[in-house]
């Protein structure tokens, strides 16, 4: 499980136009094995740009709060599906 998690988290990393220092702070999280750390520092950093992520790096991020149960945390609700109609 934490290798599909640590992928996803990976994928969407790569995927995410974050500064630098988020970048980084993400990575050295999966690289501890502190995969939870890793997805709020993503997650927090997109509500800050204010910007809607692409769909793919939405779908990463959803598996893996899925594959963590992080569906009803607090940084994964406020970080809303967005519409990609």
């Amino acid at each position: 499980m934490w290798e599909r998690v640590e992928s996803e988290l990976l994928a969407a990393l790569a995927l995410s136009d974050l500064d630098a220092t988020a970048s980084r702070q993400a990575q050295h999280f999966i690289d501890h094995n502190e995969l939870g750390l890793s997805f709020e520092v993503i997650v927090e950093s997109l509500l800050k740009r204010e910007a809607r992520p692409s769909q793919a790096v939405y779908q990463h991020l959803e598996r893996a709060a899925n594959e963590m149960e992080l569906t009803a945390s607090d940084v994964w609700l406020r970080f809303a599906k967005p519409s990609y109609e």
